[in-house]
């Protein structure tokens, strides 16, 4: 099941996406079609991802209790 693929989710523009601890990694999935577009890499250091904002300056993820802010 998604619920232990995926960590967190979190909609922004129309597009869904998903944060992974298992992948390190947040997708971009098609809502529509159920596919994931992208994949983006989190650092190493990121480690315990537990959730996710998506929003006009990027990605913010919550690691072990603290906010992290990524940027291109």
């Amino acid at each position: 099941p998604y619920t232990t693929l995926f960590r967190s989710l979190s909609m922004y523009e129309g597009k869904l996406f998903a944060v992974s601890k298992n992948f390190n990694c947040i997708f971009e999935i098609d809502p529509k079609n159920e596919m994931i577009v992208k994949a983006f890499a989190l650092p190493a250091s990121l480690d315990d991802v537990r959730g996710l904002i998506a929003d006009k300056d990027g990605f913010k993820v919550l690691n072990r209790n603290v906010l992290v802010t990524l940027r291109d």
